[in-house]
């Protein structure tokens, strides 16, 4: 993203300039000096950056799509790195322009390259994938993340179960449909990995 990005260059293209030239942000946003991090630690940066990023996300469920393009910048702004704000571009870009998938590719894209083995980068960027007809690719990245740190994630395994069923494997799909069930039937207000992490 063009606007705000002072801590690290860009990992992939995308096309935020051209979403921020066609919906312009109700007010400019002015990026702060070079080095500034406003004595904020990380982890205080990825909180404020994420409150930003969830009031991008219910902008967009209400159609306020200025809005939601300046909290997406704002995120970005305070916290770089944030695989979160690249997540919430794409997710807008899906819904603005349903007919131009490469731009959100190109945002999940970004995001994977920030955080390779983060979860809704993954599920978003193969979600995309299939809708444009990518089955093996979807498969196959989301048979690695089922493998790996999404193994608890029920739309981890209902896409790879819609993926498979594209591919004609209709018992593997019904397979990953009842396990995602199940996951969903038990899924915890927190991911297993951040309780453990929080109690090693």
């Amino acid at each position: 993203m063009s606007v705000g990005s002072t801590a690290t260059p860009s990992l992939a293209p995308t096309h935020a300039a051209t979403l921020a030239n066609t919906y312009a942000p109700s007010r400019p946003t002015s990026p702060p000096l070079p080095g500034s991090d406003h004595g904020r630690t990380p982890t205080e940066s990825r909180i404020l950056s994420g409150l930003w990023l969830q009031s991008a996300a219910t902008y967009r469920r209400w159609g306020k799509v200025d809005q939601c393009l300046v909290s997406i910048q704002e995120a970005e702004i305070i916290d770089p790195e944030n695989p979160d704000v690249w997540v919430q571009l794409g997710l807008l870009h899906r819904t603005t322009s349903p007919h131009s998938p490469h731009l959100a590719i190109s945002a999940f894209t970004k995001s994977v390259l920030l955080r390779p083995d983060y979860t809704p980068s993954i599920v978003s960027l193969s979600k995309v994938y299939l809708e444009t007809g990518q089955l093996e690719l979807a498969h196959n990245m989301l048979f690695q993340l089922t493998q790996g740190g999404g193994w608890d994630v029920p739309e981890a395994w209902y896409y790879l179960g819609k993926a498979c069923e594209e591919q004609g494997r209709k018992e593997r799909a019904r397979a990953c449909f009842e396990y995602a069930l199940e996951l969903e039937s038990t899924r915890p207000c927190r991911t297993w990995a951040e309780a453990l992490d929080r109690w090693l």
